[in-house]
Formats: structure tokens, sequence, C-alpha cells
């Protein structure tokens, strides 16, 4: 009995110590480097009559990123961004315009990966119309709005990693 015991003690041991040492040398560290490309689509529309100055901005990878044959951070990871411009449009035809600064994601091991980016939209200017209104019929062109800036849902931009970081991946 006692024999079977120190068997059995010694086969978990043996086990438990290999399955250790394989997944350590499962995983690897691969270099991310700083100014890799990283595409992020919007997952919402972004809007500056809604949305304003310092809101956070909900995006995602696009596109998973790949280095030495590996991915490091996956399509669908999501990421952030702050809205850095949000200005409505006005009279005399003045277009609206939208900022977005991106900030981070995540990489594979739940890291943050530091991005820096920007996704910049502006609606169209309608100063000259309102002023030729105004000029040749009624002063009420100056009422005339440009238009709206908008950022539609699935929106793509470009964002690079900010600095050199290790990824652990399988």
């Amino acid at each position: 009995m006692r024999r079977h015991l120190l068997i059995w003690i010694l086969s978990f041991t043996f086990i438990t110590t290999f399955i250790h040492v394989s997944d350590a040398l499962a995983k690897r560290k691969v270099k991310l480097e700083e100014g890799t490309l990283v595409i992020l689509r919007t997952t919402e529309p972004i809007n500056p009559q809604v949305l304003g100055v310092g809101d956070i901005v909900k995006l995602e990878v696009a596109q998973d990123v790949v280095v030495d044959g590996v991915v490091v951070i996956k399509a669908g990871t999501p990421a952030l961004g702050e809205i850095v411009i949000a200005e409505k449009e006005g009279y005399i035809g003045k277009a609206g315009k939208i900022n977005i600064a991106v900030s981070s994601t995540k990489a594979v091991d739940g890291q943050k990966v530091p991005l820096r980016g920007h996704l910049r939209r502006e609606g169209e200017s309608k100063q000259v119309e309102s002023i030729a209104i105004s000029v040749v019929l009624c002063p009420l062109g100056l009422l005339m709005k440009g238009e709206a800036a908008q950022i539609p849902s699935g929106s793509q931009m470009k964002a690079y990693v900010d600095n050199t970081i290790m990824v652990e991946v399988e």
C-alpha cells in the first residue's frame, strides 16, 4: 500500500512539474514596437450635438495586429478615445467640427497598449452661400447654418503604438 502511495505521489509531482514547465516554455515575449499601425473603428455614431470635449469614446480594433507571425492585439479588442474638439454647426454657415484623440487598447496578454492618433471630421461650410443670400436678398440669410460634423458607426482610423512594449504570447 505504501509503495502504491509513493508511486502515485511521485507520478503526480512529475506530471504537475511537466505541465508547469511546458506552459512556461509555450509562452514567449514579442516586442510590439512604437509606431506599429493599429486600425481602429468606431462602434457607435459620434456627433457633437450629443458628445462634448472630454467625453470618452468607445472604439475597437478593426484588424488583428501581427508581429513575427503572432497576433499581439486581436481584432474586436476595445479601445478608448477622447473627444478633443466638438463644435456644433453655427449661424452664417459655420460648419460643425469633431476630433477624437485615441488613447489605448489592450494586448493579448491584458497589458495596456498606449496609442496615438486622431480622427477628424468637419461638416460642409455654407458661409459663402449665407453671406451671398443675406447681401443679395435678405439679412435672414445670416441665420443659415452650416452642416453638422458626424462620424458614423464603423468609421475606420489609423492609430500607432505610442511606446514599445513586450507582449507575452503563446
